[in-house]
């Protein structure tokens, strides 16, 4: 039930627990293949433990806080653990990352996305032994985030190879004109408010400073 005023939206334990089902049926015609369900709690836990149940494999926590202002619906620094809890004493194979999301209107599956900045955000740097290893197109080798992800080429390998989130990533041209925008510039480190916007029908997450802008192409 959506409240007068638009901003909240209330639902029975019966219709959340439905649409985590209708999520699994989803997850099974992606053809997307796991060993493991990392969630993010606090958000991901429920659906996490469904998705486990129903897939039978292992469910893995790692515990995140942004979300602690006005009530919970202010997003503010984040924080990440350090280690995640696992009954197998580290993460191995494909994961299936579940995490309860705020989405962007007017993103959607087939909306460009850019990383924008020349690192990876201060959130990603610091090390832990749960992660595979990275692999490029080419085959060359990033060790997980034993060596932090530091960069944007490491994050989009580790998106892609070791969570399987396909994105569609904006071009290089596209990607160097919109990092000069001022707008872009302007906006804060994610995981601040602002630091996602739809712009030009780009989706740009801003993950750190902008200190060149690169080529393109």
């Amino acid at each position: 039930m959506l409240t007068e005023d638009g901003k909240h939206l209330y639902v029975s334990y019966d219709e959340y627990h439905d649409l985590i089902e209708k999520l699994a049926i989803k997850v099974h015609q992606s053809g997307w293949k796991f060993d493991t369900i990392l969630c993010l709690a606090r958000g991901g836990m429920r659906p996490g433990d469904v998705l486990s149940r129903i897939f039978d494999v292992p469910l893995a926590i790692m515990s995140t806080s942004s979300y602690r202002a006005e009530e919970g619906t202010v997003q503010g620094h984040l924080d990440i653990a350090h280690y995640i809890t696992t009954p197998q004493g580290q993460i191995a194979g494909r994961v299936l990352l579940v995490d309860d999301m705020r989405e962007t209107s007017g993103y959607t599956a087939d909306t460009p996305v850019l990383f924008a900045g020349n690192g990876a955000p201060e959130a990603f740097q610091y090390k832990t032994g749960d992660f595979a290893q990275i692999t490029s197109d080419t085959g060359v080798g990033y060790t997980g985030l034993n060596g932090a992800i530091i960069d944007n080429t490491r994050l989009t390998y580790f998106m892609r190879n070791f969570v399987g989130v396909s994105i569609t990533y904006a071009d290089a041209e596209t990607g160097a004109r919109l990092s000069a925008l001022p707008e872009v510039k302007a906006m804060p480190i994610y995981p601040a408010a602002g630091s996602i916007a739809l712009i030009d029908g780009v989706l740009v997450v801003k993950l750190s400073d902008i200190t060149h802008v690169p080529a393109g192409g």
